[in-house]
């Protein structure tokens, strides 16, 4: 921590120690709510390898496109076994949810038959 200059007034500088620790568990106090809804927004990964049909995986492919990381899309081709798309992040989750179509198109109703 810096090192302040003291103030030679007794009651300013209790009140300027005073400000300052409030300051700082304000600050703490914001840095774990940031924590925790970092932590909720990443739950999008979880809840499309969790999810067990094809239209809920497209739905949270396409609420969450933007926020899906190269690491994220990388986790996501390995379950789903297929190559790695080119483009940006947000145009590798459209090539994901057009094979997703395309696999509910053609093996949809060929399972629901069973």
């Amino acid at each position: 921590m810096a090192r302040r200059p003291k103030i030679f007034k007794p009651e300013v500088q209790e009140a300027v120690e005073e400000v300052t620790k409030e300051l700082q568990e304000g600050a703490d106090e914001q840095r774990k709510k940031m924590e925790t809804k970092k932590a909720e927004e990443k739950n999008y990964l979880v809840k499309f390898l969790d999810a067990q049909s094809l239209g809920d995986k497209k739905a949270i492919l396409l609420h969450n496109k933007n926020s899906f990381t190269q690491k994220d899309l990388d986790c996501i081709y390995t379950t789903l076994d297929i190559e790695k798309m080119a483009g940006n992040e947000p145009q590798q989750v459209a090539g994901i949810v057009r094979y997703l179509d395309m696999q509910e198109h053609y093996e949809g109703g060929r399972l629901r038959n069973k």
